[in-house]
Parts: structure tokens; C-alpha cells; sequence
């Protein structure tokens, strides 16, 4: 769209000719590729989760406490899980699994992702305080250009048009147990 085929329609304008609405939806298709390359996933090389809960509450010996989910491009996923075992600092290995995830599925995956960064860069409330003890999730992105994104947050789950994106994700992996953007394991 143009200046000058917005500025031929009869609507209340500002002083630029243009009305208030299509100048910012003007300015905003303007910062769309910047936006875009800075949360977008194209050209990923990897796409890894670190999961972990609260440090603070009841587990177990065997109870997972963090996981690293690795996803690659040509569809490699790796998972490796570390138990509560004697406490903070004293983690122990849990699961260690390996798998294949087919090339739609990795698709989808990262056309959800894309979607929900770019709708998740206006939200400064989600930045993460490590002061407050609950679980919390970080997101690297490697891209094949030597680029590395890293996004991080609560564990407090992600949604987007009301999908629960773990879940979207955990439907879509050949790994069962994933805790991703909650602290819940399903």
C-alpha cells in the first residue's frame, strides 16, 4: 500500500493526508521485515526447550526437574531429562532419548512458533524475574547463518488464538512426558 492510494480516500486524515489508522498500519508494514527477521524461524538450524520447574516444592528422587529438548531442522530430536535425585545441585540423568520428527510435523512446528514470537515481542510483562522461585522455560534458536536467538519466560504455559502451544508441540513429537512452555508433566 502507498502513501498516495491512502491518502486518495475520504477518510478524517492527519495532517500527513493520511487518516491515523493507515498511517499506522502504514508504519507498521514498514517495521514488518525487521520484526520478522528478529523473531522469525526461517532458516533455523536448531530449536532448543530448557524446561525447568520450581525449585521449590515436593519431589521425589526419580521426578524430572529439567529438560532439554532439542529440535533440528532436517527433523533429529534429541531429549535429555535430569531428576531431582538428592536435591538442588545434586541433580541426577534421567531419560536420554533420541527420535525422528516427520517433516510436516516439523513444519507446523515452526510455523506455530513463528506466530506466537511475533506476538509475544509487545509483551514486556512476560520477561522472566529469577527472583520470584517459580519454573522457567528458555528458547534457543540457532539459525544456519551463525545467528543465535534466545527468548525465556515462566513456566506458566504459551497460547496463541487459545491453542496451548505445548500441547501443539507434544502432539507433534515422538517423546511422551514433556513439560516445554508449563511446569506440568503430561
Amino acid at each position: 500500500m502507498k502513501i498516495s492510494d491512502i491518502a486518495d480516500r475520504n477518510e478524517k486524515q492527519t495532517g500527513l493526508g493520511l487518516s491515523l489508522n493507515d498511517y499506522l498500519d502504514l508504519v507498521e508494514s514498514d517495521l514488518a521485515p525487521a520484526i520478522s527477521e528478529i523473531t522469525s524461524l526461517t532458516g533455523c538450524k536448531t530449536l532448543s526447550f530448557t524446561t525447568m520447574r520450581p525449585k521449590e516444592g515436593e519431589y521425589s528422587p526419580e521426578d524430572e526437574v529439567e529438560q532439554r529438548l532439542v529440535l533440528e531442522a532436517d527433523g533429529n530430536a534429541a531429549l535429555r531429562c535430569f531428576t531431582y535425585n538428592k536435591g538442588e545441585g545434586h541433580h541426577g540423568i534421567g531419560r536420554v532419548t533420541e527420535g525422528k520428527v516427520r517433516p510436516n510435523a516439523m513444519k507446523e512446528i515452526l510455523h506455530m512458533m513463528d506466530t506466537w514470537l511475533y506476538s509475544r515481542r509487545k509483551k514486556a510483562a512476560d520477561i522472566w524475574n529469577s527472583g520470584d522461585g517459580s519454573g522457567r522455560w528458555i528458547l534457543h534458536v540457532r539459525f544456519a547463518d551463525g545467528r543465535v536467538q534466545v527468548q525465556t519466560g515462566k513456566t506458566e504455559g504459551a497460547f496463541y488464538a487459545g491453542i496451548d502451544i505445548s500441547q501443539f508441540i507434544r502432539e507433534r513429537l515422538p517423546f511422551d512426558g514433556l513439560l516445554l512452555f508449563d511446569d506440568r508433566l503430561w
